[in-house]
């Protein structure tokens, strides 16, 4: 087979996740503090084998209302993912993110857990609202939510991030839903360009005294109207 670059979509499988994780790494490194928070190490042998099982449970979770997508070029026969988004069906009926999640799994410490779980219970308030309020104006119906969108530091800049963005969006608009995600700073450029519209230009978060010191994730909260 001839070398390609081109961007090809497909939904991922179980195998792919080791990839996908090795992707989110690479792409946010140390510069998110909601990946080094759910993912503490996850550039080291031991972090990324506790990733794999979170991104793995996590992904579990929704599985019958999501769409794990993975970008891939092809090189030599072999196939390289360069590039996943996990988007998800959300309405209050079938899956409406919950408030709390178990944390300890990943987390290091006692103190790690609780960290995470107060981040968290910040961080869903306002796409849980989003959820109630479609919902009430078109009941019956409910939302697509980019969870993550990653792309490998090598291959952006191609085009494969808004093809990521626009397999959910065309699953939004086909639903007659809108799509919402909650946008790091470097993901924010691609999701204006592809038509969201900043909410909240920064969450915020209540999180205990104790925890006043610590890194908090840089979020802005978006909406696409799609239909």
């Amino acid at each position: 087979m001839a070398t390609s670059n081109k961007i090809h979509l497909r939904l991922a499988t179980n195998e792919d996740v080791d990839s996908i994780v090795h992707v989110m790494s690479r792409s946010f490194q140390h510069n998110a503090a909601f990946v080094d928070i759910f993912y503490p190490d996850h550039d080291t042998p031991s972090g990324h084998a506790q990733a794999i099982q979170t991104f793995q449970s996590y992904w579990q979770n929704y599985k019958s209302h999501a769409d794990l997508v993975v970008a891939t070029t092809t090189t030599k026969d072999s196939e390289e993912i360069i590039g996943f988004a996990l988007w998800t069906y959300m309405s209050s009926s079938i899956n409406l993110s919950p408030p709390t999640l178990a944390f300890s799994p990943f987390a290091k410490t006692e103190d790690d857990a609780e960290f995470a779980k107060q981040v968290w219970k910040s961080f869903v308030v306002p796409r849980r609202s989003a959820v109630l309020e479609a919902e009430k104006s078109h009941p019956g119906t409910g939302l697509w939510v980019l969870e993550y969108l990653a792309v490998d530091p090598g291959h952006q800049r191609k085009g494969a991030g808004r093809e990521l963005v626009q397999w959910g969006l065309d699953k939004a608009r086909k639903d007659a839903t809108e799509a919402i995600v909650e946008g790091t700073p470097p993901g924010q450029p691609c999701y204006r360009a592809c038509g969201f519209k900043t909410v909240i230009k920064e969450m915020e978060y209540v999180v205990e005294e104790r925890f006043e010191g610590r890194r908090l994730p840089e979020i802005a909260f978006m909406r696409h109207p799609c239909r």
